[in-house]
């Protein structure tokens, strides 16, 4: 059978050739581009403007193992992860540490520093040591900002921004190229290197952390591709979100609690003493489950950091302050209600250690990718760590491969359509109800047997029918990628990690 392309796509001596084309423009992206030898060329598909981005939003830091200290780092991964992490893989991230630091120093990053000029280290959930970098509570921005002005600055790489890649073009053989809508024009570039960034799934539920741009549609591209996804059911809700007054949520983060912050319920009782003996600094799945069984009792939850010095607070945190007064939270004196939110998917496209699929010259980097490093639960600030860890990786096995001349292999395929079929029939708001009541904190295998019933039908819909707009492109992506996750769901027969069944 035939492969499903969204489009049609046609290579042919006249279509443009890069040496390597990276779909998605956040740090895992935009570091392995600007970290590339000069003498490849690069295209980079941005699916919005270059700030914006999940990476934007990253607020905690960067975990890094220096001067060797690697055996605690991969311990605390292990154990945050229930011990389903692929240990070779853990070890190839976490050896990445030094590499990472030296390369964001050297683009121009400034991590925060104490008073003797060192690196100033600070702690999250599931580590036992100091072990993250950051830049006061806008590490994501820090990261974009400089990996931005690099990129901008290299002559071998352009940025094609508010571009929508569709398709990887492939064929037997491996990889040819990927097809993308600009401006409402679909386009083709042809390339035998292509790397997928594009981040998590987040923009599929209500209730995340996420920027609606992240809607897994490099996940999507690979599964049309042939290449299955790992660990699909795992996803992560984050413990600590805050709901703001004008709708959406803002991450209190994790170093919050590093820092000396309690979770407290609402008759002021640390609950987390009984539950884990990291209390609040548990790893991330454990805490959010307790939250949700404070919230099964009637009782709300809060982040409550009056007993920290207020400058010391002010000056560490300074946008989370900001944000807090904003909605009328003053956390010098008031605690911060918070709530778990979809945040973080530990599954993606399935690929080694050095991000290769099972299709010759297809790579994947950073939340897209399903390496088994995060296991079924991710350890606090480990996804920074991978999506430049995981680009170095890609970037030495390119380094190998001598760039080719631009020689296009001819190519076209055309959709098999319906030609009389109506537009698909349901909605991005349709779909991530579906997300949101099959795949919420805890599951229930009769929902989501449900939600994968009303998945066939739209499928039925949608299948055969053109498409012509990146809305209904999203939207099939989405269909797929919902599919994947509530078959994998349901061949989990008991909790562990971050995925709960009851």
């Amino acid at each position: 059978m035939a492969r499903r392309y969204l489009t049609e796509v046609c290579l042919n001596a006249e279509t443009p050739y890069y040496d390597v084309v990276i779909v998605g423009a956040g740090v895992s992206g935009l570091y392995l581009a600007a970290a590339l030898p000069l003498h490849y060329k690069a295209l980079v598909l941005s699916k919005d403007s270059l700030s914006v981005c999940n990476s934007q939003l990253a607020q905690g830091g960067v975990a890094l193992t220096l001067n060797g200290e690697l055996n605690s780092h991969i311990e605390d991964t292990l154990a945050a992860g229930a011990y389903m992490n692929d240990l070779r893989v853990v070890k190839a991230m976490v050896s990445e540490s030094e590499k990472v630091l030296g390369r964001l120093l050297d683009y121009g990053v400034e991590f925060d520093k104490d008073e003797g000029n060192k690196l100033n280290m600070t702690m999250e959930g599931g580590h036992r040591k100091r072990r993250i970098v950051h830049s006061r509570d806008t590490t994501g921005m820090a990261l974009m900002e400089a990996l931005i002005r690099r990129v901008r600055g290299c002559p071998n790489i352009e940025v094609l921004e508010y571009a929508f890649a569709i398709d990887l073009i492939s064929d037997h053989n491996g990889s040819l190229g990927v097809s993308y809508s600009i401006k409402g024009l679909n386009q083709c570039v042809a390339s035998n290197a292509v790397v997928l960034a594009t981040g998590g799934i987040g923009g599929w539920f209500s209730r995340t952390t996420n920027a609606p741009v992240v809607t897994g549609d490099g996940l999507a591209m690979a599964l049309r591709a042939g290449v299955p996804l790992r660990d699909a059911a795992y996803i992560q809700y984050h413990p600590t979100a805050f709901k703001l007054k004008a709708g959406g949520y803002f991450l209190i983060s994790e170093a919050v609690r590093g820092e000396g912050g309690h979770l407290i319920n609402s008759a002021g009782v640390r609950f987390m003493k009984g539950v884990h003996p990291l209390m609040e600094l548990a790893p991330r799945d454990v805490v959010s489950k307790a939250i949700h069984d404070q919230f099964s009792t009637g009782s709300e939850v809060f982040v409550d950091v009056r007993h920290l010095e207020p400058v010391f607070f002010q000056t560490r945190f300074p946008n989370i302050y900001k944000v807090c007064v904003e909605n009328g939270i003053h956390p010098e004196t008031m605690p911060i209600p918070i709530e778990p939110v979809e945040h973080y998917h530990m599954g993606g496209v399935m690929a080694d250690s050095t991000g290769a699929t099972p299709v010759k010259g297809l790579y994947v980097t950073g939340e897209a990718a399903g390496t088994g490093f995060h296991g079924a639960n991710r350890l606090a600030s480990n996804s920074l760590l991978e999506c430049m860890a995981l680009s170095e990786c890609i970037v030495r096995v390119l380094e190998t491969k001598k760039p080719q001349k631009p020689l296009v292999k001819a190519y076209k395929a055309t959709p098999q359509l319906v030609l009389d079929s109506d537009k698909p029939n349901i909605s991005k708001y349709a779909l991530r109800e579906i997300f949101d009541t099959a795949l919420p904190l805890v599951k229930h295998n009769d929902i989501l047997e449900n939600a994968l019933e009303k998945i066939k039908i739209a499928f039925e819909d949608i299948e055969n029918t053109e498409l012509t707009t990146t809305e209904e492109f999203e939207v099939f992506n989405g269909l797929q990628i919902a599919k994947a996750l509530i078959l994998d769901a349901l061949s989990i027969k008991k909790s562990v990690g971050s995925f709960v069944i009851e």
